[in-house]
């Protein structure tokens, strides 16, 4: 038969060869649940949740919190996302979130109060710098205060270029895991190459500072931050980011010490302990505003293994804001370490010997006055502490023939601020003390009258400190006729008979058993006013006056005549501080009333000590960013600086 062709059959199936799809933009997969403190997903699966919102924008929940942004708003915080959660002081957390962007942009993080004024627990937000992927994104902080009802913030506004945010979570620890054996209070150990933020510090074994904007600010002579678990193999140098005021670009010294004793304050032991852990110290410059910037680098020699580091602030104000720092393998630079011991004056040209009779303060037993300066209390300010030196001292004598001067050693925390800022003498009682030495020093190898004024408004609650502080100064400097104890500045309301006699009659024990007759003076109660009120009830001691204050723009007749009640009954009077201005500081100087004063003074042989050896206030004598090194002329004189002068040099 005729060949027939075969019923076709079907093929065995074959794989088509696989083709490469278009590329997309992966979104994120949900992550393995965690131990989160959210109440929240964080995966907006199930829409926002827990999560809130401002209405600034559109905002849609559908895998991810997508905002539609149709204007920037004036403002970072004024678009936000928000989630409640409990934060505990101390513990140390991690928030953990995915993000992107239709074009690049920044976005905040915060974790705050939840409720007005809103403040930071967590130093001060952050900026985070996102792309058009997705990526993921973490940051580790220690809250500040314990807090059941914060916030952890995301702040959108301040840009038009719609956000993306997903896998949102807050964990107990240093990573995203939340695996922290310690449940998150042991600090991550930081190694070479490490980033640290300064507001991740150890709170409870820092001082004087306070946390705004990311940053410690107010940092200043006396401050110190430590952070634990620092390992410090292969690290040479240091670099701090910070930020200071151009305009008080005056010495101020930062250092470098690992493994802080937990001393409380800075007393001589602690500087004794930590001389073999002191690591680098340099001195701080302008960076052209708190808002800028700068680094500087402190080198030391090598250290192995896991320590505590320290910044400390070793001198003066206006260290600054620190923001950061970095642990670098580069060699640094080392200014060396300050040396804080005191040395007896090199010499001491011989001066008339103070003594009291009656109402007279005698001066190698003949009644005479001396006209002075007294220094800006030296309390951290950023200001007045910077003339605490010799070469102030030297150009005081030379340039104006000043004979007396002032020494305002500054004792409670006098800013009033958080953690210590603007600190006095029982918080830095180290750098105090080498203030009243330099400038007790200066003057005194100048031929000099130097007072030591414990500068508080409230002394009889620190009479131990005084006794202290006095014993020292008269160990020091009891054989020099130059010095003056002024144990007390300016009680205020205190009583005379309960609260100021009773703590005056205790330090000047302390310092008679040292020193039997040197000159002490007691402040009296009302600002130093109330002088009639101590003569009426005088204190028994050899060689004792009375301080009397006034400022010539609110203290008229009135109060020369309670100076004069005091004279009348017998006591002596020393004016160790006066000002031409309103007792505010502010105000012009009143000029008429000040040559009143002046004429009294001279009248009754009342020695004095114009207020103040700075540069900032009504009352100061200088202008502001005179050079705190002397060799001064009359271009740098405010008006109460020329009339100031004039005194001193027809006293």
């Amino acid at each position: 038969p005729e060949p027939t062709d075969p019923e076709p059959t079907d093929p065995e199936p074959t794989d088509p060869e696989p083709t490469d799809p278009e590329p997309t933009d992966p979104e994120p997969t949900d992550p393995e649940p965690t131990n989160s403190l959210l109440s929240s997903t964080g995966s907006f699966t199930s829409g926002a949740e827990d999560f809130q919102t401002s209405e600034t924008a559109v905002v849609s929940y559908d895998g991810e919190a997508s905002f539609s942004i149709a204007e920037a708003s004036a403002q970072i915080w004024e678009l936000q996302l928000t989630h409640a959660v409990a934060l505990t002081q101390g513990v140390r957390y991690t928030v953990c979130y995915d993000a992107k962007a239709d074009a690049s942009r920044t976005i905040g993080l915060e974790a705050d109060l939840g409720r007005d004024p809103w403040s930071s627990l967590m130093g001060g937000g952050v900026s985070q710098s996102i792309g058009t992927q997705y990526q993921s994104y973490s940051e580790t902080f220690t809250a500040t205060a314990t807090e059941s009802a914060a916030r952890i913030v995301f702040n959108l506004g301040q840009s038009d270029v719609d956000v993306q945010l997903d896998n949102i979570s807050i964990v107990r620890g240093s990573n995203c895991n939340g695996d922290d054996t310690d449940g998150g209070n042991t600090d991550p150990e930081r190694t070479l190459g490490d980033t640290i933020r300064t507001t991740s510090l150890d709170a409870s074994n820092s001082f004087g500072y306070r946390i705004a904007f990311g940053s410690l600010q107010s940092f200043s002579g006396g401050s110190y931050a430590c952070y634990n678990n620092i390992n410090m193999t292969g690290v040479n140098s240091i670099d701090v980011q910070y930020a200071r005021l151009s305009p008080y670009d005056r010495p101020s010294r930062l250092g470098i010490y690992i493994d802080d004793p937990d001393v409380p304050k800075f007393k001589d032991n602690f500087f004794d302990i930590v001389n073999e852990q002191y690591l680098g110290e340099r001195n701080t410059v302008g960076t052209g505003g708190w808002g800028t910037a700068g680094t500087l680098n402190i080198g030391f020699d090598a250290v192995e293994g896991v320590h505590t580091l320290c910044l400390v602030g070793i001198t003066g104000g206006g260290v600054g804001n620190l923001i950061s720092f970095t642990l670098s393998d580069e060699a640094g630079s080392d200014e060396g370490r300050m040396n804080f011991t005191y040395s007896p004056p090199t010499v001491a040209p011989e001066v008339e010997k103070i003594t009291t009779e009656g109402n007279q303060v005698l001066f190698d037993g003949v009644p005479k006055s001396f006209a002075g300066v007294s220094l800006f209390w030296g309390s951290n300010f950023g200001v007045g502490e910077f003339f605490y030196n010799e070469e102030t001292v030297r150009s005081f004598k030379e340039n104006w023939g000043v004979n007396l001067i002032r020494a305002a050693i500054g004792v409670e925390e006098a800013s009033g601020g958080e953690n210590g800022i603007g600190v006095g003498i029982l918080n830095d009682y180290f750098a105090h003390k080498k203030r009243a030495y330099d400038v007790a020093n200066a003057a005194i190898e100048n031929g000099m009258y130097v007072i030591i004024d414990w500068h508080s408004h409230h002394a009889e609650d620190h009479e131990a400190d005084a006794i202290e502080f006095f014993t020292d100064m008269a160990t020091k400097y009891g054989e020099y006729d130059n010095v003056i104890y002024e144990v007390y500045n300016e009680p205020i309301q205190s009583s005379w008979s309960n609260d100021v006699k009773p703590y005056a009659e205790n330090v000047i024990a302390a310092i008679r058993a040292i020193d039997p007759d040197n000159l002490i003076i007691v402040g009296s109660p009302t600002w130093s006013q109330d002088v009639d009120v101590a003569a009426r009830d005088p204190i028994s001691d050899v060689n004792l006056a009375y301080t009397l204050h006034f400022y010539a723009g609110t203290h008229t007749q009135y109060l020369r005549d309670k100076a004069q009640t005091a004279l009348d009954l017998g006591v002596p009077l020393f004016v160790t501080e006066w000002g031409m201005v309103e007792a505010s500081g502010d105000g012009a100087a009143d000029l008429v009333e000040t040559d009143i004063w002046m004429d009294f003074l001279k009248e009754n042989n009342i020695s004095h000590a114009v207020w103040a050896v700075s540069d900032f206030e009504g009352s100061s004598i200088f202008l502001p960013g005179v050079s705190v090194e002397g060799l001064w002329d009359d271009s740098d004189l405010t008006d109460v600086g020329e009339k100031a002068k004039e005194i001193i040099e027809n006293w």
